[in-house]
């Protein structure tokens, strides 16, 4: 479904940005989306996962969700993305927005 949303602006899916992998980069939008479960980074090299997610948020604007995330809430956490600021999309209802000072945003 994304491929389609996205078509035109350079989408990717398992997408290399140097040297680390993510779920879905769209080029236009210096966006990358990642899928995740609730604990799927549990099993990660935490240091490695550290220095990727600095150098991702540095960089990129970013968006984690949850597979059963809704469309809406997706959409809406996309809109609300920003270079330095990781979106969290893990509860339904509700954008999570991960940085030194986190907020929340219901819908």
């Amino acid at each position: 479904m994304l491929g389609k949303v996205f078509a035109g602006l350079g989408f990717h899916h398992n997408y290399t940005i140097n040297g680390y992998r993510v779920d879905f980069y769209v080029e236009a939008l210096n966006l990358i989306c990642e899928c995740n479960g609730y604990d799927n980074h549990i099993h990660y090299n935490q240091t490695q996962e550290k220095e990727r997610e600095e150098y991702l948020n540095k960089n990129y604007r970013v968006v984690r969700f949850h597979h059963l995330t809704d469309l809406e809430t997706l959409v809406n956490g996309i809109l609300h993305a920003q270079v330095g600021t990781v979106v969290k999309l893990y509860n339904t209802g509700h954008v999570y927005f991960d940085s030194s000072q986190s907020a929340a945003l219901t819908r």
